[in-house]
């Protein structure tokens, strides 16, 4: 009786762990995986369950740090019931372009190791439009650009 209650337990605890934020946009669409714009605005949605922090800050990541030398703050004190943000950077600036980001939900701008949730790698291309479909973009650029001021976020 005794290993079924601590199987019971774990199981429950696992379900826990399992069962808490989702960023379910940006995904990964195959291949490819999904893309946001440069210039934005992008939109993050995710789910969530009713024990899931109230808050948490959103941060752009990448391992390859030729593309992003340092992960990215995007937004602070997010209101985890909304479900969707839309990020633009900040106003004369552009996200970095390239593959391979993520966004992570963090904990706090102060505690960026406590990760609650992280997406699917995506790409960034230039350009503004919301409709943008994954595809490469007909140009070619040969840089990319950091970010130094704070984005703009709007929650939906």
């Amino acid at each position: 009786m005794f290993i079924l209650k601590v199987v019971l337990l774990v199981t429950f605890q696992l379900t826990l762990i399992v069962r808490a934020y989702r960023i379910t946009t940006p995904s990964d669409s195959g291949v490819s995986g999904e893309s946001w714009t440069s210039a934005g605005p992008n939109t993050i949605t995710w789910e969530r369950v009713s024990t899931d922090p109230d808050t948490f800050s959103v941060v752009l990541v990448n391992e390859d740090r030729s593309l992003l030398p340092m992960n990215q703050i995007l937004a602070s004190n997010v209101d985890g019931t909304a479900l969707s943000i839309a990020i633009s950077p900040a106003s004369g600036e552009t996200f970095p372009l390239g593959n391979g980001f993520r966004i992570n939900f963090i904990k706090s701008d102060n505690e960026m190791n406590t990760i609650y949730a992280q997406s699917s790698q995506f790409r960034i291309f230039p350009g503004n439009d919301a409709t943008n479909t994954g595809k490469p973009p007909t140009t070619t650029l040969a840089s990319s650009t950091l970010i130094t001021g704070g984005p703009t976020t709007t929650q939906t």
